[in-house]
């Protein structure tokens, strides 16, 4: 029983993890978007904040590559992913609502 709570207990680790690398890589998308219309060089900004963020994320899966198997990695994709799918449904604009009789 105990093994099992361990195990479990590691997955919600690793969920986390891939959900801060998530959370990581939006918010620079997020910061990257801010800064364009200020830019000079709005291609360069873009790309250099791409490198940047998927360095980071890289960096983040290699550390957790290096300390799991094959389910705690899924399980940090898998939180990894959360985040954009939470903000997607939190942030889309409200759906409007037809009356039933199409013009």
């Amino acid at each position: 029983m105990t093994e099992t709570l361990i195990q479990i207990l590691y997955y919600g680790i690793y969920l986390a993890s891939g959900a801060i690398l998530g959370l990581v890589f939006l918010w620079g998308l997020w910061l990257t978007v801010q800064k364009l219309p200020a830019t000079r060089h709005p291609a360069l900004l873009v790309m250099a904040s791409l490198i940047l963020r998927f360095a980071v994320s890289l960096a983040g899966f290699y550390v957790i590559v290096q300390l799991g198997g094959w389910d705690q990695i899924l399980m940090a994709v898998a939180g990894f992913t959360l985040p954009r799918l939470f903000l997607a449904r939190r942030l889309q604009p409200p759906q409007e609502v037809s009356g039933g009789v199409d013009s």
